[in-house]
């Protein structure tokens, strides 16, 4: 591709355009910032690809990327190599190939923001799969079809893809099971006797005050982290039962995972009622009010 001007006829402006050389028209260059809404953007004359996390490697997935990508140019390039090589005919092949690829992949096109609640919803209406949980998107891995695609391009084998999905599901459970435990030191050390100290704070400075309350409060609050706690320990402790990693990953997935989160929203709730001399952790308002650039 490349950037040309073209000049509006009416207004006499000019504006940048992107010629591909092959019989397709003019396309306006797109001057917005999709970066925070589209997982792959297509900023000016490039795609960006934002889908990945800051802590994962891009190359696993541009792999898969790329090689679909093979995929489609080779079924088109084996479409027009049986058309004729009339200058004529070579553009017709194209524009039919252009119209039944447009209409083939308008399922999964989507230009609105593919963070929100609508495209969750529309993508179902599409019956789209939305691979929220890893496990389940690494069974993709050994997929039959994930097979004829890479063996077709000879980019792994299948010894390859199981060794690749394997590693995959150890790597997800020991960072659930590093991230639990974390989570269980930060909640004992520092949450539980923070809760501790507001509490006998409370009881100290307004006894004789109508303050029951809000000490009954964090009395529960105290009684219901410590139950969160006990749950998210013994359920950690249950993962040595298994022998396989792939049922290591889903239990760290299925019941971990969920027990974490319960724990967190209760941690939430707390961090709101203690004081912050008392709060051992930066508290949401100082992560973002106060982070100077």
């Amino acid at each position: 591709n490349s950037l040309v001007y073209k000049k509006d006829s009416l207004s006499g402006k000019k504006s940048k355009v992107i010629h591909d050389d092959i019989h397709l028209p003019f396309i306006d260059q797109d001057t917005t910032d999709r970066n925070r809404t589209a997982p792959i953007a297509f900023t000016g004359n490039k795609f960006e690809f934002r889908s990945p996390g800051g802590s994962q490697s891009i190359s696993l997935p541009l792999v898969f990327l790329n090689t679909l990508t093979a995929y489609g140019l080779d079924i088109m390039l084996n479409e027009l190599e049986k058309s004729k090589r009339t200058k004529k005919q070579l553009t017709e092949s194209v524009w039919r190939l252009v119209r039944e690829s447009v209409k083939k992949i308008k399922r999964i096109r989507y230009e609105g923001n593919a963070y929100s609640q609508h495209w969750l919803d529309l993508s179902k209406q599409r019956k789209l799969e939305d691979l929220k949980d890893p496990c389940i998107a690494c069974n993709y891995l050994t997929d039959e079809n994930t097979f004829n695609l890479v063996e077709q391009f000879k980019v792994f084998s299948k010894e390859e893809l199981y060794s690749l999905q394997e590693i995959k599901f150890e790597m997800y459970y020991r960072k659930i099971i590093t991230q639990a435990n974390l989570m269980l030191d930060m909640i004992k050390t520092g949450v539980y006797p923070a809760l501790v100290k507001q509490a006998n704070l409370e009881q100290n400075i307004n006894r004789g005050i109508c303050s029951r309350e809000r000490y009954e409060k964090l009395f529960k609050f105290t009684e219901i982290l410590l139950i969160n706690v006990d749950r998210l320990e013994l359920t950690v402790n249950k993962i040595s039962q298994y022998d396989s990693i792939i049922k290591k990953a889903k239990f760290a997935s299925q019941e971990i995972r969920p027990e974490m989160e319960k724990l967190r929203e209760v941690a939430d709730q707390v961090e709101v009622l203690v004081d912050a001399e008392i709060w051992p952790f930066p508290r949401y308002r100082d992560l973002f009010l106060t982070h100077s650039y």
